[in-house]
């Protein structure tokens, strides 16, 4: 489960906030996307998410831990698709994940 907490975000420090009290709730199974208009904070919350960013407000919690506690290696077992991923337009889906996951040896469980 991950859970966003009140979470706030000032690019500049100076109270003009990219994000402010941010709420959400994503239970394990489910599929969760960000939507919204440019600027709206989307990416923000994604690289707070997977502490590209430091959180300044608020908290974000993994299974009941909070992101402030956990090790940087948790973060090579999740994976996050960004506005531009990057993909082989040679390779289907299917392989595009196989490569990648390869490229850090994360396991796939692919009986193929």
């Amino acid at each position: 489960m991950i859970e966003v907490k009140n979470l706030y975000y000032d690019y500049e420090g100076r109270g003009n906030y990219a994000v402010s009290d941010v709420n959400f709730r994503i239970n394990k199974g489910e599929i969760f996307g960000f939507l919204g208009p440019s600027g709206a904070g989307k990416t923000t919350v994604q690289n707070l998410m997977t502490s590209i960013l430091s959180l300044q407000k608020g908290d974000i919690l993994y299974n009941g831990a909070s992101i402030r506690k956990i090790k940087s290696g948790f973060f090579n077992k999740i994976g996050v698709s960004f506005e531009d991923p990057t993909i082989y337009l040679k390779l289907t889906g299917y392989e595009n994940l196989k490569f990648f996951a390869g490229l850090f040896d994360t396991p796939t469980n692919d009986p193929l």
